[in-house]
């Protein structure tokens, strides 16, 4: 692998951006799966999320996420921010349907402005929307 240090975690960060930016980031898929697959925690909080579809388990070939419970910024918020056809335009998908796509289950919080915290094993992932 190409960095030198052992980590214990992962985090991706949140914003619009992160739809965009983290479906085509392969070398943070390879930095995430290598600290997961070591044991390490993955985890993410609001739009940061998108990054897990490409993030693999070596072991399983699939997503870190299949079967695994997830959170995130919410697709129902999309929508009352009215940005969801401008993420649409983007043609990428929200971070709830990019987990499903992924074989992961989105947890929506009570509320979609709550702060909400989902863990799953070493799956750590959180909603923070204002």
């Amino acid at each position: 692998m190409f960095f030198r240090h052992q980590y214990g975690i992962f985090f991706a960060s949140a914003g619009h951006a992160s739809l965009i930016d983290y479906p085509e980031a392969r070398q943070l898929y390879r930095v995430a799966s290598k600290v997961y697959s070591d044991g390490g925690v993955a985890s993410a909080v609001c739009h940061g999320g998108a990054i897990f579809p490409g993030v693999v388990n070596p072991v399983t070939n699939h997503s870190i996420i299949v079967g695994k419970k997830v959170t995130g910024f919410t697709t129902k918020t999309e929508k009352e921010l009215d940005v969801l056809q401008t993420i649409e335009g983007w043609k990428k998908p929200t971070v709830e349907w990019a987990t499903a796509d992924a074989g992961g289950e989105y947890v929506n919080p009570k509320d979609p402005w709550d702060e909400f915290t989902q863990v799953d094993g070493r799956i750590v992932t959180g909603a923070e929307p204002g």
